[in-house]
C-alpha cells in the first residue's frame, strides 16, 4: 500500500505545485564507495573558500608550463637533448613539491575538518580502515590528474621523447601517490577536529613534520633514480643497447624507489589509524 499510494498522496499534499506534481522513489545504490566519494564532493563544494582555490591552482599550473615554453635551448652551450632531458627529469622534484604543497593545503586537513561529524562517521558501518582507503582515493584520483597535465605538458614542450619520458611519468606518480598517503597518515595523526578551517591547522607541529618528511620523501625518490636515469638515457641518446650492469643497475634502483615510496606513506597511516582508534 505505501509503495502504491505513498508517492501520491505526497505529491497531492504539497500545494505549491498545485497538487500536480509526481515524485518517484530515488534508486538506491549500496556502494559505500559512492556515497563516500558524493559526500566528500558535497563538502567540498559548499565551502567557496575551498573550491575557489581551483582558479589558483589553474593560473599555478599555466604559470609553471609557461616557464618551459619560453626557454631558451636553442643558445645554451650544451646540445639541446641533453639539456632538454637534464631538465626534464629536474622537473619531476619540481612537480614534486608543487604536489607536496598542494597536499598540505587540501589532504592534511581533510581529516580534522570532518568536525564533530567524525564521531557520526565512527558509528556507521564503516571500519577506519576503509574510511581512510575512501579517503586515499577521492583525493589520489585529482592530483594524478595534475600531475600528469603538469608532465606530459612540460615534456612536450621541452621535446623529450624516449626513456626520459617514461621515467619522468614512472618517478612523477610514484612521488604523488606517496605523498598523498603521507598527508594522509600525519592528518590523521594530528587531526584537530575542532579547526574552524583548513588554513588554521596548517600552521601546527603536524603540518611542519609533514611538509619536511614529504620533501625529504621527494629528494629521496629523485636521488635513488638518478643513477639509473643517467645511465638509460646516455645509451639511449648514444644509441647503445643497454648492458647488463645497467639493467641491473636500473632494476634495484627502481626496487628501492619503489620499497621506500610504499613503506613512509604505509608506517604515517598506520600511525594515523593508531592515533584515530585511541
Amino acid at each position: 500500500m505505501m509503495q502504491k499510494l505513498f508517492f501520491t498522496g505526497f505529491s497531492r499534499a504539497q500545494e505549491s505545485f498545485g497538487g500536480s506534481r509526481t515524485f518517484a522513489p530515488r534508486v538506491y545504490r549500496r556502494s559505500g564507495l559512492w556515497w563516500f566519494f558524493r559526500k566528500e564532493t558535497k563538502v567540498f563544494l559548499r565551502d567557496s573558500s575551498e573550491w575557489s582555490q581551483l582558479f589558483m591552482i589553474g593560473a599555478l599550473i599555466l604559470v609553471y608550463l609557461y616557464n618551459f615554453k619560453v626557454l631558451p635551448l636553442e643558445r645554451a652551450p650544451l646540445p639541446t637533448a641533453h639539456l632538454a632531458n637534464l631538465i626534464g627529469y629536474a622537473n619531476i622534484g619540481l612537480a614534486g613539491f608543487l604536489v607536496v604543497s598542494l597536499c598540505a593545503r587540501f589532504v592534511y586537513p581533510a581529516i580534522g575538518m570532518e568536525g564533530e561529524a567524525f564521531y557520526v562517521l565512527r558509528t556507521s558501518p564503516l571500519s577506519l580502515c576503509r574510511y581512510l582507503l575512501y579517503k586515499y582515493l577521492f583525493y589520489v584520483i585529482p592530483f594524478t590528474l595534475v600531475t600528469l597535465i603538469l608532465l606530459l605538458a612540460s615534456n612536450h614542450l621541452l621535446r623529450i621523447s624516449g626513456p626520459m619520458w617514461w621515467i619522468s611519468l614512472f618517478a612523477g606518480l610514484l612521488i604523488t601517490w606517496s605523498v598523498v598517503g603521507t598527508a594522509l597518515g600525519f592528518g590523521a595523526r594530528y587531526a584537530d577536529f575542532k579547526a574552524e578551517n583548513r588554513a588554521a591547522v596548517l600552521g601546527g607541529i603536524g603540518a611542519i613534520a609533514f611538509l619536511f618528511t614529504a620533501m625529504s620523501l621527494t629528494l629521496v625518490i629523485i636521488s635513488l633514480g638518478s643513477l639509473p636515469a643517467y645511465r638509460l638515457v646516455r645509451e639511449w641518446l648514444s644509441g647503445m643497447s643497454l648492458s647488463t650492469t645497467d639493467q641491473w643497475l636500473t632494476g634495484i634502483g627502481l626496487s628501492v624507489m619503489v620499497m621506500v615510496a610504499v613503506v613512509v606513506p604505509w608506517i604515517c597511516l598506520k600511525n594515523g589509524l593508531r592515533k584515530l582508534r585511541g
